[in-house]
């Protein structure tokens, strides 16, 4: 056993002098007193060398995509009364809030239909008022008061 023991501590001592001369032999130079051959700068062609001015400018990454927006919240338009549109006041797309105008409808003759419908309006409240005075007179049935008002 002892004889094991020296043979492996040998073996270690040879290996850690080996690494040593190894190491050390890398380390050791020899020293040269001349300067290493430099080339002659006069038999050198010039290099050539191309200048640029370049200015400034302020670089904004961008990305074009194509798409179509579909709005949050639609609403549908409608007109109490049909006409021909006039002028549109508001495009695709623009916001817009209550009380806002549109559009507009032309006339086309609108005006003498309001005044016609007025007119029958007089015409039934005469007729109304006529058959309240027969018939506090008993001259017509509560029933032709009731015709008289659902017109």
């Amino acid at each position: 056993m002892n004889k094991v023991k020296w043979s492996s501590l040998g073996l270690s001592l040879v290996v850690v002098i080996a690494l040593i001369i190894w190491m050390a032999a890398g380390e050791i130079k020899v020293a040269s007193t001349e300067a290493p051959a430099q080339p002659d700068v006069a038999q050198e062609a010039p290099a050539r060398v191309q200048i640029t001015t370049v200015n400034a400018q302020l670089y904004e990454p961008g990305l074009l995509l194509q798409g179509q927006l579909e709005p949050w919240n639609a609403v549908t338009v409608s007109a109490r009364i049909a006409g021909t549109v006039e002028t549109i006041k508001a495009s695709l797309g623009d916001s817009v809030k209550a009380g806002d105008v549109l559009l507009t409808l032309s006339e086309d003759g609108r005006g003498a239909e309001v005044k016609r419908w007025q007119a029958r309006a007089k015409k039934l409240e005469a007729d109304l008022a006529a058959a309240r005075t027969l018939r506090s007179k008993n001259l017509a049935s509560q029933s032709d008061i009731l015709d008289v008002e659902s017109e």
